[in-house]
């Protein structure tokens, strides 16, 4: 299943195979009422009855540079592959975007993006396993990385990709970007048990 923005509509692609390993796909499309940003959109897969939950924030208006807001929350599981006990962050660039992307760690992470004017802040909050005197006991460690980005940003030039257990990428559109602002973004869906 696939979630992809296209100008004011949502496309749900589900494929399905055939015995003959053939793909057959569904576009269900939904026309939303109003503009949209694809990091407005939360979308949570139950692994079990294959219900796909949508929620999606109704557009605030201009963002006030003086506050800071949050962009988006999720989680993030951990990939006991990678040698890091914490969320790691490269950032790059091109003509159109600016891109940071993010390595997933050996702990699960509740990650939260902010934005304050030119200010993006990524929170990491993990649950850290420490011993003293009494036996070991689980705390909670944060780790904050800030970056003051090159332009003023809008909420419509945000993407979020998920990457499985690799991590995520957060691309911020560029003003003279030449992609044009109707193109077809996928949205990432969170696999998972949630509340």
């Amino acid at each position: 299943m696939k979630l992809f923005k296209e100008a004011k509509i949502l496309h749900i692609e589900r494929t399905l195979f055939t015995p003959d390993n053939e793909p057959l796909v569904s576009d269900y499309r939904y026309d939303i009422p109003y503009e949209f940003d694809p990091i407005s959109v939360t979308a949570k897969l139950n692994p079990i009855t294959d219900e796909l939950y949508l929620h999606l924030a109704k557009p605030e208006g201009a963002l006030d540079p003086t506050k800071e807001i949050t962009i988006t929350t999720f989680s993030m599981g951990p990939n006991l592959s990678r040698p890091n006990d914490k969320m790691e962050m490269k950032s790059s660039q091109n003509a159109d975007f600016v891109q940071f992307q993010c390595f997933s760690s050996t702990s699960k992470e509740e990650i939260t993006v902010l934005l304050q004017g030119q200010q993006m802040t990524l929170l990491a909050k993990r649950e850290v396993v420490a011993q003293d005197e009494q036996g070991e006991y689980t705390t909670i460690a944060t780790s904050k990385k800030a970056v003051k980005l090159p332009f003023p940003v809008s909420l419509s030039a945000f993407q979020l990709e998920r990457k499985g257990d690799e991590g995520f990428s957060i691309k911020i559109m560029k003003p003279t970007s030449s992609i044009p602002p109707d193109a077809k973004i996928e949205i990432p869906i969170q696999h998972g048990f949630f509340e």
